[in-house]
């Protein structure tokens, strides 16, 4: 049996955020094109900067439009109030309450969000004395407190789940929504938001697909309007520099894995700092590389921490290429710091600044 997971989908109405409709019909498409029996979408379903009640409404009929797909949500912190009430087609099931289900076998323990307990206080009030001994998995709406990520949506820890918690009742996964990063730390999954909200969302965007008899997971894409990215780049003032920076923007985009139309969909927001001997022919050929791929700028580029080099001696240049050269051949593992970070601060004595 395989289930999905998806969360922090932050409907409104379809009028008002039709994209991100979009996005979770070709979630539930992908889900009955590769044998889902279940989607599980793990709070934050819906936001809470709209109060139209008719955002159920649009959300039963995609659902209806789907009715071969069974869905389970329940509340997180944007729509903690979530009840079967509101929703009106067949396959929806919402969980209101610690709960366990199982499927294939499999115990699935489902905690609703609270924004009065930690995850630790909900599951103990709940599981009492009760012991699983077998592989069991945890699914919830919540801060992994011992995961080093952030949410970048909403600030503040809400309902803190601890590793400590994982430990003590042996989940073999956990399963999270409320940080909208894609994200694996250990066996906690986050699938991330599916449509990205804002500019600081980045990357590819997807859910996850979970096979119970293999207990393995995969990530799959969900198709966007717009793929955004925000990527920084140290500029050095040689003659060739504008080559230089180009090269960078290149190995980027190839790291992004992304090609073809998709590349069109790109928003990127760029910040460039070090130094230029030419600051309006590098924003120019910036702008102009970029548009060969495709990709749009989100805003103007942030040049705020260029500094321009009017006229540089030859000296310094050629020191600057001699240091360039060793950096490129240290081993960074043994430092802290990147090859960027040195190279930025010898410009700095270099040019005195």
């Amino acid at each position: 049996m395989k289930i999905a997971i998806t969360a922090d989908n932050h409907l409104k109405t379809y009028k008002e955020t039709p994209e991100r409709y979009k996005a979770v019909v070709d979630i539930f498409e992908k889900c009955l094109s590769n044998g889902v029996d279940y989607l599980i979408m793990a709070g934050d379903v819906f936001d809470s900067t709209n109060s139209n009640d008719s955002k159920y409404g649009d959300f039963s009929r995609i659902c209806k439009d789907h009715s071969n797909l069974n869905l389970i949500i329940f509340a997180g912190n944007h729509d903690p109030d979530l009840k079967q009430i509101f929703f009106t087609a067949d396959n929806i099931e919402v969980i209101e309450k610690p709960l366990i289900k199982t499927f294939d076998g499999i115990q699935f323990l489902f905690i609703p969000y609270d924004g009065t307990k930690t995850m630790h206080t909900a599951i103990s009030e709940f599981m009492g004395d009760k012991k699983i001994d077998s592989r069991w998995v945890l699914v919830g709406h919540s801060d992994y407190v011992s995961g080093g990520v952030t949410n970048g949506y909403d600030y503040g820890t809400y309902m803190p789940l601890f590793a400590k918690t994982i430990s003590l009742y042996n989940f073999s996964k956990v399963f999270l929504g409320h940080i909208h990063k894609p994200s694996t730390i250990g066996s906690v999954l986050y699938p991330g938001s599916p449509y990205p909200l804002n500019i600081n969302e980045t990357d590819k965007r997807g859910f996850i697909v979970y096979d119970i008899s293999t207990d393995r997971f995969e990530r799959m894409p969900v198709e966007t309007d717009v793929i955004y990215f925000d990527e920084e780049f140290l500029n050095f003032p040689v003659d060739n520099e504008t080559d230089y920076i180009k090269k960078q923007i290149d190995d980027v985009i190839k790291g992004w894995d992304i090609s073809g139309d998709n590349l069109k969909k790109v928003y990127m927001r760029i910040s460039i700092k070090g130094f230029s001997k030419n600051l309006k022919e590098l924003k120019n050929e910036v702008q102009k590389h970029l548009q060969s791929y495709g990709i749009k700028l989100y805003e103007d580029i942030n040049l705020n921490n260029l500094k321009i080099l009017s006229n540089p001696d030859d000296e310094r240049i050629l020191l600057l290429n001699k240091v360039m050269d060793k950096v490129k051949k240290l081993d960074m593992k043994k430092f802290l710091a990147t090859r960027d970070d040195v190279i930025e601060k010898s410009m700095e004595i270099i040019f005195k600044v």
